[in-house]
């Protein structure tokens, strides 16, 4: 199939690597471009990169807000 108009995006992480980091990408048609940005999906594989970093740091930050909540019960033995 011959698409008229097409771009590339990208996610991240994917099997695919590009200067240390793994894309999946995708051909779409122009016509689809925004309906496949709102699945997730990027423009270009330096903001596919900078969404998963910010994703991964913004997961961390949840993951130490919840042990820092959480009550420290000691043990006795």
């Amino acid at each position: 199939m011959k698409m008229k108009s097409a771009t590339m995006v990208y996610k991240c992480p994917g099997q695919h690597k590009k200067r240390g980091t793994s894309f999946d990408y995708l051909i779409v048609e122009k016509m689809d471009l925004e309906a496949t940005l709102k699945l997730g999906w990027f423009e270009s594989s330096d903001a596919a990169r900078e969404a998963y970093q910010a994703k991964k740091a913004s997961e961390a930050v949840k993951v130490e807000e919840k042990q820092a909540s959480s009550p420290i019960v000691a043990v006795k033995r």
